[in-house]
């Protein structure tokens, strides 16, 4: 039951050296535990990484957490965390070749979880 997430980098120039190293952000997102029940709080982990070889700028992540979901802490290796109603952003900036910033969301089961969509 994963929550919705995006991430936001520039898009690389419109002509690149087809031979030049580009950014390559990527994200992986788990939870534990893999099932919970009203009243328990289960922690979500998200490992952005850049696997290109060059540095990806201006990285952001958004992670929404379900409305059976109650935030009860954001934080990050690297970068600003930031609230909103039950959306945590992460501003990382810039991501080197091979970096790996690690975000944390804690969060307490409010409701049982509906069907997927």
């Amino acid at each position: 039951r994963a929550s919705g997430m995006r991430m936001a980098t520039p898009p690389p120039s419109p002509t690149p050296d087809p031979g030049a190293p580009v950014p390559d952000p990527a994200i992986t997102k788990s939870v534990s535990p893999s099932s919970a029940t009203v009243g328990q709080t289960v922690v979500y982990t998200i490992v952005v990484t850049n696997l290109g070889g060059a540095p990806a700028a201006g990285v952001v992540v958004d992670d929404t957490l379900p409305s059976f979901l109650a935030l009860v802490e954001a934080t990050a290796t690297r970068g600003t965390v930031s609230t909103s109603g039950q959306t945590v952003r992460v501003e990382i900036g810039d991501l080197a070749p091979g970096e790996t910033v690690e975000i944390r969301v804690s969060a307490r089961v409010t409701a049982p979880a509906g069907p997927p969509n």
